[in-house]
């Protein structure tokens, strides 16, 4: 009896240098595109620009009393929060995961979806694109 090899999985072709500029525009050109897959810098760099640019006023304005500083941030932040929630969708494909589990961020059970975001990528393409 001959046993067949097992079969392999084709490599995720490599991926551009990532720079802060770089991510941000990726992030908001695919605000509303919910398939493919965000690498684990990717999605960090732009969370952290989420943070600062709609966090950071936010509390800023808080801290001063200043309508108008709050109001920025406000503004920024539910304008950054669509681009945000698809960057985590496209990381959960990256990790072989569908964008549902990105439902428990709702939930008391959130952590689950911060440490999945944290998982390495897949080095294989994978069902939601390569």
């Amino acid at each position: 009896m001959s046993q067949e090899p097992p079969p392999t999985l084709a490599r995720r072709p490599p991926q551009p240098p990532i720079t802060f500029g770089s991510t941000v525009g990726a992030a908001l050109r695919k605000s509303f595109q919910g398939s493919g897959r965000a690498s684990r810098s990717e999605f960090w760099l732009f969370t952290l620009f989420y943070v600062v640019v709609s966090w950071g006023p936010l509390m800023i304005g808080g801290a001063l009393d200043n309508d108008w500083i709050t109001a920025v941030g406000f503004i920024a932040y539910l304008g950054l929060l669509i681009p945000f929630i698809t960057a985590g969708v496209r990381r959960l494909h990256d990790t072989g995961r569908t964008g549902a589990w990105g439902l428990l961020l709702l939930t008391i059970a959130f952590f689950v979806v911060l440490v999945l975001w944290t998982e390495p990528s897949q080095p294989h393409v994978n069902r939601f694109g390569p």
